[in-house]
């Protein structure tokens, strides 16, 4: 999450991503763990505490719940970031499930994107998604790719 760039957008539509990111980490009815600290971290930015209370009744509520509405008043560099963010999250798992292609197209469409131009933002997302799954490979490779070294400089 950068929040440099979030604090950027008004609180509404702060508001408005931080509901629509714990919304993404919910779409495929899975929380994987990558998933689950991205969820914490905007349910704490919708709710303005960690009470876990508070962030059951929020999730509870029923503007939770229901449709996206459209987010206006953006500048082009602001919808990118709160398209980007919630990409993000939707490839963080390294797959782009139906449920949240689903998700993500609602939220293109929130912020007024046409309909060519949202078929390229879900193609990049699913890229993003294989990056993500070609990290992960190599990561389980580290031992190998990067052997361990003696630290001590030579004499």
């Amino acid at each position: 999450m950068n929040l440099k760039q979030i604090e950027q957008l008004d609180y509404k539509a702060q508001q408005w991503l931080f509901a629509a990111m714990a919304r993404m980490v919910m779409a495929d009815h899975k929380v994987a763990a990558k998933e689950v600290q991205q969820f914490k971290a905007a349910m704490i930015k919708l709710v303005g505490s960690a009470d876990e209370r508070a962030i059951k009744e929020r999730l509870t509520h029923a503007d939770f719940q229901s449709p996206l509405r459209p987010l206006h008043n953006l500048r082009p560099a602001q919808a990118w970031v709160v398209f980007r963010e919630i990409a993000q999250i939707a490839a963080s798992d390294s797959e782009l499930h139906t449920d949240e292609e689903a998700f993500l197209r609602e939220v293109i469409e929130c912020l007024g994107v046409d309909s060519k131009q949202a078929d390229a933002l879900v193609t990049w997302t699913r890229k993003l998604a294989q990056v993500k799954a070609e990290e992960a490979a190599f990561v389980l490779r580290l031992p190998e790719i990067f052997p361990e070294n003696d630290l001590k400089s030579p004499a």
